[in-house]
């Protein structure tokens, strides 16, 4: 009763529109280039020029975006009105290591400068995550993720066709938008999985949730990102399985589904196997199936970055600093194509900040997503299995991009996410569950009266 109160409260409360749009626009100055479609070349890879640049100087609009974010975020912390900041166990203080390790590794950091810049905005982004986190409920952080992915899909179509590179029928088309088709990818992503979760909790508007779900699915697959598509349907489906676990109606339509897919490559025999290679380069001629195999070039790049991580394995090379001008031209040399980037979140963490660093990320996101299960579980608030999934689908899309190093909107959701786990006041049922952990812990065993034998009672009886 308590939770479908909470719930309640929660959907009455007036929707912070301006806080949405200031943090939409915000990102969309940092990350976004309404003429990147028209910029960007055949094989949608930035030149090694440009890498270098930003490597050596930065980016000012992007900082000047970050900064925004960052002051947002202040802004949100001093004023009143906030919820509680609390240390929520072992995930708030593995957040605060990792945080004082990235810190620390300015004093062994090859490039000093460059990790200075890489640590403001790492921080302006911590900044503002835990100002929002402080200021929304799930339910705004869902329709925050939903309105501001959204508008920068609309912005990346209405760029294209003013741009005349709209072209869907290309050979070589995909659709970018205003940033790379990767990371459009990933923004699709967050429009299906925030509207599925307004489908499922909202009482109004569930048509338009559907539709835009079904909008940014067109879209995703017009990214032809394979990464982004995989990370996706992995996301979805341990959402759904985490959500319906307990209907029979789901599980009927699970075993239903496998059946069909099994049955289908039983009588199908080899003839299958054309059509799957060409689902799984998702109509891209750029390259073969052993390409991607490969991983595009990926297994290559991670070899030869495992020998410069020998080197320092347990502290690396500083946070954001191994990818010096001098490291990128070694590596493209060596690859044959403009490389800035690890390409795989847990392999980046390790180049800066050694294997203490990676291990540390790595617990946060397990715990992180532990979390998010407990949280539902407690309230069967679809809501926290979506932060969970925000979660997940960083982690799943980490292992062959740089979520972490490369700041996005799908970094800010994530250090979202995390802070309500880790640092925001637990809702009403979370706390009294805990409590009633703690108070089991730390009673004492009592005497049982006629058999003499000890015995433990549970808490406040006597």
């Amino acid at each position: 009763m308590l939770t479908q109160l909470n719930a309640t409260k929660e959907s009455e409360r007036k929707i912070p529109w301006v806080m949405f749009v200031l943090l939409t626009v915000a990102f969309f100055i940092a990350l976004h280039d309404p003429v990147r479609s028209h910029s960007i070349g055949d094989d949608y890879l930035p030149s090694e020029e440009k890498l270098q640049r930003d490597a050596s100087d930065g980016n000012a609009k992007r900082q000047i975006g970050f900064l925004m974010v960052g002051g947002f975020g202040a802004i949100m912390l001093i004023m009143p009105g906030r919820r509680p900041l609390q240390m929520n166990g072992i995930l708030a203080g593995l957040m605060l290591f990792f945080g004082i390790w990235m810190l620390m590794s300015i004093l062994w950091a090859d490039e000093r400068g460059l990790t200075a810049r890489r640590l403001v905005v790492i921080a302006t982004l911590a900044s503002g995550a835990l100002g929002v986190a402080l200021r929304m409920n799930p339910r705004e952080i869902m329709l925050l993720v939903l309105f501001s992915s959204m508008a920068y899909l609309v912005a990346g179509i209405i760029s294209e066709i003013a741009l005349g590179s709209f072209m869907p029928t290309v050979e070589r088309y995909r659709f970018a938008g205003t940033i790379h088709p990767t990371n459009q990818g990933v923004n699709c992503s967050l429009v299906i999985l925030a509207a599925i979760t307004a489908f499922q909790t909202e009482k109004k508007w569930r048509g338009l949730y559907v539709a835009c779900a079904g909008f940014a699915m067109v879209f995703l697959l017009l990214t032809k990102s394979r990464t982004s598509l995989l990370s996706f349907l992995i996301t979805l489906a341990l959402y759904l399985v985490l959500v319906y676990a307990g209907s029979p109606r789901f599980m009927f339509s699970c075993c239903v589904a496998a059946t069909v897919g099994f049955t289908t490559l039983l009588f199908t025999n080899g003839s299958i196997m054309p059509a799957l290679q060409k689902g799984i380069l998702l109509g891209r001629t750029d390259q073969d199936i052993d390409g991607a195999m490969a991983l595009t070039g990926r297994l290559p790049l991670w070899e030869q970055l495992i020998e410069y991580a020998a080197a320092r394995p347990i502290q690396g090379y500083g946070y954001g600093s191994f990818f010096t001008v001098e490291h990128i031209r070694e590596i493209t040399a060596r690859q044959g194509w403009p490389i800035a980037e690890c390409h795989n979140v847990f392999l980046e963490v390790l180049m800066g900040l050694g294997l203490v660093g990676m291990c540390t990320y790595a617990l946060i996101q397990v715990v992180g997503y532990w979390g998010s299960i407990s949280y539902f579980r407690a309230t069967r608030d679809p809501r926290y299995a979506f932060l969970g999934s925000l979660l997940m689908l960083g982690v799943v899309g980490g292992l062959t991009e740089s979520t972490l190093l490369v700041p996005t909107m799908q970094t800010f959701v994530q250090f979202l996410t995390l802070s309500v786990f880790g640092l925001q006041a637990m809702p009403d049922v979370m706390r009294a569950k805990a409590e009633a952990v703690d108070t089991g812990k730390f009673s004492a065993p009592k005497v049982h009266a006629k058999h003499g034998r000890i015995v433990r009672f549970p808490a406040g009886t006597t």
